[in-house]
């Protein structure tokens, strides 16, 4: 197959939105079909998470940053969005196998569209934590603070598609990814700026500064908050979508058509 052709395949369900539209929604209708107040549960539930995280956080920080809890709350949900769509991603070739095995014609990353449009939509039915907050402590972002979050949001997708379409390839071919790729991400939770801002490091500021999760939360969460995006945020964010990009075309140029033999 060439490299067009691959790209092709990639990203022509994204266009023939049918399929992954219609389930991701029959989902959330169908886990929440009996429930009074649905998803936003996990809306309560991410609240009070939240506020707990911020109390005890900031006060071993010992900050009155009035920047913290906002900083916490819209961190908190957007890692917890990423990594609910890696985790995910990580086992639907294998979970939905039965999409693979049916038909010649239906498209691996069909599944991966279906994955994250699902989550998009519990993550829609977070954002009103994040208002809230900004609202309780005076931090609502600009009109040119939003024509940017629609700059970050496009870039951060260019960057999370292709390591879901990734770590779903990998983790099928290989089982003992999936743990690895939990364990991993639980780490890092630590290691990103979401409990904290990178100056109240000090001289190890360096390990978010290295941390390529810690621009693609910027590019989002800076926005929301009212913040510039930096330079250098675009330029290794840029850079960290063509490698994973790069990194997408060339395994499913390579292996895709042995996916249907690995589930």
């Amino acid at each position: 197959m060439t490299i067009k052709a691959t790209i092709e395949y990639l990203l022509k369900p994204l266009c023939q939105n049918e399929f992954w539209l219609f389930m991701g929604r029959n989902d959330i209708r169908y886990k929440y079909k009996r429930s009074m107040l649905g998803p936003f549960w996990l809306t309560l539930t991410n609240a009070v998470y939240i506020g707990m995280l911020a109390f005890i956080f900031g006060a071993l920080f010992r900050t009155d940053d009035p920047m913290y809890v906002p900083w916490v709350a819209s961190g908190v949900v957007l890692w917890n969005f990423v990594t609910a769509v890696i985790n995910e991603s990580a086992t639907v070739y294998y979970d939905k196998k039965g999409f693979l095995l049916q038909s010649d014609h239906f498209k691996a990353p069909q599944l991966i569209y279906w994955t994250i449009w699902r989550n998009v939509l519990v993550l829609l039915h977070q954002l009103p934590i994040i208002f809230v907050v900004l609202f309780l402590f005076h931090q609502m972002p600009t009109f040119m603070s939003l024509l940017w979050l629609i700059v970050g949001l496009a870039l951060f997708f260019a960057i999370l598609l292709p390591l879901a379409l990734i770590f779903a390839l990998l983790t099928t071919r290989l089982r003992d990814l999936e743990p690895l790729i939990t364990v991993g991400f639980t780490a890092l939770f630590f290691l990103t700026p979401i409990m904290w801002l990178p100056e109240m490091l000090g001289d190890k500021a360096w390990i978010a500064h290295l941390n390529p999760f810690a621009y693609l939360l910027e590019l989002v969460r800076n926005p929301m908050l009212g913040l510039p995006i930096a330079s250098i945020t675009f330029q290794v964010s840029i850079g960290f979508a063509v490698i994973n990009w790069a990194l997408t075309i060339v395994l499913y140029r390579r292996f895709k058509d042995r996916l249907v033999y690995w589930v």
